[in-house]
């Protein structure tokens, strides 16, 4: 069995705990619960770091897997095909959002949220994992791509027409969707975290200790076990905050 790095797990974990808390807050106020001013200077950092976390964690835990089958004799394709697998599964689980979502909060619905993203974005950087002055060069282009870089003084792409605008090109913040990540320039973070996973985890393996994570105690157990089990926490969260709610009588079935 692979060593697990604790320290993603507890990176992960700690992305997991705030999303939650986002999306309880969202949920309370797309509901008419509590208003909630998402919008708030505060609150739109805090939301940028869990996904940044998120996101990012997704590239590195792409290098450290592709390096590892690497190690154990297989080739460059069988890689990036268990990549792809990984992608596909992602994937799957996209589309059941986008089911229950249509289902259920109808016009408001996930098209293109953050599993769709990063299906498609563990499909496209596989065949970069290895390139890692490439990967960051091209995130960078992304960013740009996006609309980023405009308050440079640099103009984003205009893909043109809304339909492809909207899957590409982050056009609109408040998009109608309650999850709304386009291509660019979300893959993008994808794309750092696989570079950042060259610079802490070289050839799969770490560099040095994080010796600032260690100890023990039910917290941080606790915490690890959520990024153990990322995706399926992911896929039952907004269920289960959903059910409290209409068990407390604060939302109608």
């Amino acid at each position: 069995m692979q060593k697990r790095f604790e320290e993603l797990d507890l990176l992960r974990g700690l992305a997991i705990v705030g999303m939650v808390i986002y999306h309880l807050l969202f949920i309370l106020n797309f509901f008419g619960v509590y208003g909630v001013n998402l919008e708030f200077s505060a609150m739109q950092i805090f939301a940028w770091i869990v996904r940044f976390d998120f996101l990012a964690l997704v590239g590195v835990g792409m290098v450290i897997s592709y390096y590892r089958i690497l190690g154990r004799g297989r080739g460059r394709g069988w890689a990036i095909l268990q990549q792809w697998k990984r992608g596909a599964m992602v994937g799957g689980c996209a589309m059941v959002v986008t089911t229950a979502t249509y289902l259920y909060v109808r016009e408001d619905f996930v098209r293109f949220g953050i599993l769709h993203l990063i299906a498609v974005s563990i499909l496209f950087w596989s065949f970069f994992v290895e390139r890692k002055w490439l990967v960051l060069v091209l995130a960078l282009v992304s960013f740009w791509m996006g609309g980023w870089f405009e308050w440079m003084g640099l103009s984003g792409v205009d893909f043109g027409g809304a339909w492809m605008g909207y899957f590409l090109k982050d056009m609109n913040w408040h998009a109608q969707s309650v999850d709304y990540f386009p291509l660019f320039p979300w893959v993008g973070m994808v794309g750092i975290g696989v570079f950042i996973g060259h610079i802490f985890y070289p050839k799969g393996v770490q560099r040095g200790e994080w010796k600032i994570l260690n100890g023990e105690g039910w917290a941080k157990k606790s915490v690890c076990f959520l990024g153990r089990h990322s995706l399926a926490v992911y896929m039952i969260h907004v269920p289960v905050i959903m059910v409290v709610l209409w068990a407390l009588g604060l939302v109608k079935g």
